[in-house]
């Protein structure tokens, strides 16, 4: 019952409107849709048998905890049916993933989104396409139905493939900063588990931060919240004006008259 209320959540809410006119062949027809759903039918597939084979669960607990975890994570809702802390690495990092990528633009869910996701395949793929061929030969970048233009294609690619990067940079950061910070038992698999969740604004926790972290911790778990939340780039452009703005006010700030200055007036 769950399960479908989750991934009405990660859905484009344009849909709803379709649905609501009866159009459920627009619903089936959107790329996006097929995208999400088959990746996290895959990641349900991939977690349930890890941890069938890897954590000696039965084949119906596994099946259970799987399912119900991957789509958890890819919906970014923060649901969960079991503790992560007892399974094994390679789940974790199938979960850890699906969080990472998220839902659709247009919905509630947080993560990079599969829109992007979609975007980096379609860009790699016409970058390498671009490259087995001459200069002078022209391959447009096809996308939502419509091809693209070479400037067009270059700076949403390049917009796209920013986010990512700078998504990725600040899990590599925030890792390293908590482990010197922190001192804890937990795995690395599973610090990093638990900061893509915050980013990610996700929920689904192994235990590594509790009311029993260190205030340092629980400030850098708030700013990964904060940041997955508006997303990482409209925050750098901000803070980027602001800092902007205080050296123009610096700059145009006029030195005070000093002594030397009336005497040269005199």
């Amino acid at each position: 019952m769950l399960i479908p209320l989750m991934f009405a959540g990660a859905i484009p809410f344009k849909l709803f409107f379709f649905l609501y006119h009866g159009k459920i062949r627009e619903m089936l027809r959107d790329k996006t849709v097929k995208i999400f759903l088959l990746i996290a039918v895959a990641g349900s597939v991939f977690t349930s048998w890890d941890l069938f084979i890897f954590s000696n669960l039965s084949l119906t607990t596994a099946l259970r905890q799987g399912t119900f975890s991957a789509v958890s994570a890819i919906c970014t809702c923060g649901l969960q049916n079991s503790d992560p802390h007892h399974w094994v690495a390679i789940p974790i990092a199938v979960v850890g993933m699906m969080m990472f990528i998220g839902g659709t633009m247009g919905s509630a869910a947080g993560g990079i989104k599969v829109n992007r996701v979609i975007l980096a395949y379609e860009g790699v793929r016409w970058w390498f396409r671009r490259f087995f061929v001459s200069s002078n030969v022209l391959i447009p970048l096809r996308f939502g139905g419509k091809n693209l233009s070479k400037e067009i294609s270059e700076l949403a690619i390049s917009k796209n493939m920013l986010v990512i990067v700078v998504y990725v940079l600040t899990i590599f950061v925030a890792t390293i900063v908590s482990l010197h910070l922190y001192i804890t038992s937990f795995r690395i698999d599973e610090v990093i588990f638990e900061l893509v969740s915050a980013l990610s604004n996700v929920g689904l926790t192994v235990g590594f931060i509790s009311a029993a972290s260190p205030f340092s911790i629980k400030w850098i778990f708030i700013i990964l919240m904060w940041l997955g939340r508006l997303e990482i780039v409209p925050v750098i452009i901000i803070a980027m004006r602001f800092i902007k703005g205080i050296e123009m006010d610096i700059t145009q700030q006029k030195p005070a008259p000093t002594l030397y200055d009336h005497q040269e007036r005199f």
